[in-house]
């Protein structure tokens, strides 16, 4: 019997009729050569919003779940102390925090939550909140793809480079990743720093600007008010500094709700109500710019080490319905241009049907690397939207964003390349060829590494594929 499976979003449900629950690496060759006729598609936590783990003519979907080994020891490598980990693509970046833990070290480069897959981070290429870092692939020192033409390949920047710099940020257009060794960095105790008030816009990207000569700040993010009536008026600023060196063995927090959880669900739950986005916002900025007597984790002054702060306690999840949904967007856009990109957006939102939950913005550093690198050209301004938008039937009985949502999302994405930025891929399909190109003008070659390593069978199909895939390539 057929199971219908969909992402996160639940706007890109597909049927499928085999989800077989990866092992091993050898389980993932033999299901490979078991299934030739089959498209296969990869799922890790499914949270990827625009088709990335689903395809409508694939009827398997690998699971990664079980395929999770972290091996050790970890090594030394380079004239300079560095740390690795290898780590299978199932592992959640939760699974490797419980082995670093204990070892006094941490990721170097991780999205803000750690419930994602290692394998799920490294195909969208995420980025994190160290200014110091462009985005995960800058960690990276290996990966095992599983190609389709040609086996089980090692890839690294000095073998199989062109598979190496396609795959990462690749939507598994080139195959399966299979595992990957990452760079560490010690586990750094950290005091959370918030501004001594709230910022206008322009204060907010001159930070971002003074960030690169500024080493001790290890994590940095801004909050931008979302209160309807004065949307993008003002940002609440927070740095994590550095103040002590790697943290005892076994020092990290298992995930639980707390203060700061608590405060983000309300700002989420609040969605249409003015007086509760209003409350949720003034209390944020009491905990930011106040003091609460002994410090608390996530109150100004508290400290932690550097896992603590990556654990955020609360799932990722997203509200979807009948009527609205809950999507996510990111814009990338070079810092100088940052109050110039709010202010379009500011605009959008306004006479738009999109309802903005909550913004940040962060500082990613320049990947000249990747074939699909949102950042190629220079170091960037990351804006990450929440937003709540109407849904409507698309014609064929299934559900889809509304016109007026993709017209809030093409004019969002206009403006980034009108101010010579780009926009993050693993959220929605909205975009056309053309800006999809002039975003990532280096298309060409992931399509190149395409047809080496996964070129169309004699039925005009990919071994490995998905909607997203479908619509931009080939």
């Amino acid at each position: 019997m057929a199971l219908v499976l969909d992402d996160l979003l639940g706007l890109n449900g597909t049927s499928i009729e085999d989800m077989p629950v990866l092992q091993d690496a050898a389980h993932a060759s033999r299901l490979l050569a078991a299934s030739p006729n089959e498209v296969l598609s990869i799922a890790g936590m499914r949270h990827s919003q625009g088709g990335h783990t689903v395809v409508d003519h694939g009827r398997v979907l690998l699971t990664m779940a079980k395929f999770n080994r972290i091996e050790l020891p970890i090594r030394v490598v380079g004239k300079d102390w560095a740390a690795t980990v290898k780590v299978e693509a199932g592992a959640t970046w939760s699974e490797l925090h419980r082995v670093l833990g204990p070892l006094m070290l941490a990721p170097m480069v991780q999205q803000s939550s750690a419930a994602f897959t290692i394998g799920g981070s490294l195909s969208v290429n995420c980025h994190g909140r160290d200014p110091r870092w462009g985005p995960v692939s800058a960690s990276v020192e290996e990966i095992t793809v599983l190609t389709a033409s040609r086996g089980v390949l090692s890839a690294s920047r000095t073998q199989n480079e062109e598979l190496f710099y396609a795959a990462l940020g690749g939507y598994s257009a080139c195959g399966m990743i299979l595992d990957a060794t990452l760079r560490v960095v010690d586990n750094d105790l950290l005091m959370y720093v918030g501004d001594t008030r709230t910022r206008g816009l322009d204060e907010c990207q001159q930070r971002l600007l003074n960030l690169p000569a500024d080493p001790d700040v290890h994590l940095h993010y801004s909050w931008l008010c979302c209160v309807p009536y004065s949307v993008y008026s003002s940002a609440l600023i927070t740095d994590f500094r550095k103040i002590g060196g790697p943290q005892k063995p076994g020092s990290y927090a298992e995930q639980e709700w707390g203060e700061d959880e608590l405060l983000r669900a309300g700002w989420s739950s609040a969605r249409d109500h003015l007086l509760t986005r209003l409350l949720v916002w003034e209390e944020l900025c009491e905990r930011h710019l106040g003091g609460h007597g002994t410090p608390k984790r996530g109150t100004k002054g508290s400290s932690d080490n550097r896992i603590n702060w990556l654990r955020s306690a609360t799932s990722f999840i997203s509200y979807r319905g009948t009527e609205s949904a809950e999507i996510l967007q990111e814009y990338f856009v070079p810092v100088e241009r940052l109050e110039e990109m709010l202010a379009r957006l500011k605009s959008i939102f306004r006479r738009g049907s999109t309802n903005v939950l909550s913004t940040t913005i962060r500082l990613v550093r320049q990947d000249a690397e990747t074939v699909l690198s949102y950042c190629a050209d220079g170091s960037r301004a990351c804006i990450a939207i929440e937003a709540m938008v109407p849904v409507a039937e698309d014609g064929s009985g299934r559900l889809d964003l509304s016109r007026s949502a993709k017209a809030d999302i093409e004019s969002a994405i206009q403006a980034a390349l009108d101010l010579k930025g780009s926009f993050y891929l693993p959220y929605f399909k909205v975009a056309d060829l053309k800006a999809f190109h002039e975003a990532y003008p280096r298309h060409a070659l992931l399509q190149a590494a395409i047809d080496i390593y996964n070129p169309k069978q004699a039925d005009g199909r990919h071994r490995f594929w998905n909607t997203f895939l479908d619509r931009y390539f080939d």
